[in-house]
């Protein structure tokens, strides 16, 4: 009885099907490279009676699959090539947009950083958050240039009440961790190098050294704002009058201030005092609620 044709043709080769023995009846395929041709959907040439060959589908390149290749391409580039689509991910660092092409790393959990530098980064902090000036990170800029009290040695460290660098963190995508300093107040340090690099450019400096940073005049009241909610600034009542009061340390910044309020300018104990009777031409958004409650 065996071996007999099929009725059946092959649907790879449109060979007719040898049936060599019983569990063969139902076979689709005259041969098992056949099979795996119609599977992998490759291109089969048939050369000669020997076998068949393969067209690459990424090169179209005539070539003889090994185990690896698998009867698609002619080589390990030109199946990652195929293979290869931009994956967008976001750096778990620094929240950057980047892409990743070889989509089996990232199944296997890897490619959760956008660089090396990401990836040994003890902290994240979103480093483009200074790029463009606006309103928020304007008002993020005076409240650093208020709270400042260290730039040396590729930092910058920030003391303030522990409330206002829990807000600072959250609005710069930070974990950086906030550490309890002296008379009840808190301390953070920045490190990431792009950051300290940009806060260089707007002119970021030693306490007294300190000037009004280089941003556009439409950003320089959310400055003053940011500065007035950190621990630098209050308010009081003067014959029924709301009276705003900020003080620093540098002549030249306090000088800046006043200029741009058309305040009155004063120095006691050391420390340069800025006391505006106007202090609605900085209201905006974002702001501390509770520091602009004046009644």
């Amino acid at each position: 009885m065996y071996p007999y044709i099929a009725a059946q043709i092959c649907q790879n080769c449109d060979s007719p099907i040898v049936v060599k023995q019983k569990r063969d009846k139902d076979n689709q395929f005259c041969c098992k490279e056949c099979y795996n041709q119609f599977r992998r959907k490759g291109k089969p040439i048939k050369i000669n009676l020997i076998g068949s060959h393969y067209v690459c589908l990424k090169c179209e390149k005539i070539f003889i699959p090994t185990r690896n290749t698998k009867g698609m391409y002619c080589s390990y580039a030109c199946s990652n090539g195929a293979k290869a689509v931009d994956h967008k991910l976001i750096c778990q660092c620094c929240n950057r947009e980047f892409s990743i092409k070889n989509i089996a790393e990232i199944k296997r959990g890897h490619y959760k950083y956008c660089s090396n530098e990401c990836r040994k980064r003890k902290y994240r902090i979103n480093e483009d958050f200074f790029n463009v000036i606006n309103e928020e990170n304007a008002y993020w800029l005076g409240f650093i240039w208020a709270t400042v009290r260290s730039n040396k040695y590729n930092k910058v460290s920030l003391l303030s009440r522990k409330e206002l660098l829990v807000r600072f963190n959250e609005a710069l995508g930070s974990n950086y961790p906030i550490k309890n300093s002296i008379d009840n107040k808190s301390m953070i340090r920045i490190t990431s190098l792009r950051i300290l690099s940009r806060l260089a450019e707007l002119g970021i400096n030693d306490v007294v050294y300190m000037e009004f940073p280089d941003i556009p005049v439409d950003y320089q009241k959310d400055f003053i704002r940011g500065y007035y909610d950190s621990d630098w600034g209050y308010h009081y009542k003067d014959n029924g009058q709301d009276v705003a009061v900020l003080h620093g340390r540098s002549s030249k910044l306090m000088r800046s201030i006043s200029d741009i309020l058309k305040a009155k300018l004063i120095i006691d104990k050391g420390e340069w005092i800025v006391i505006s009777f106007d202090f609605s031409k900085v209201d905006g958004s974002p702001r501390l609620e509770n520091k602009w409650d004046f009644n």
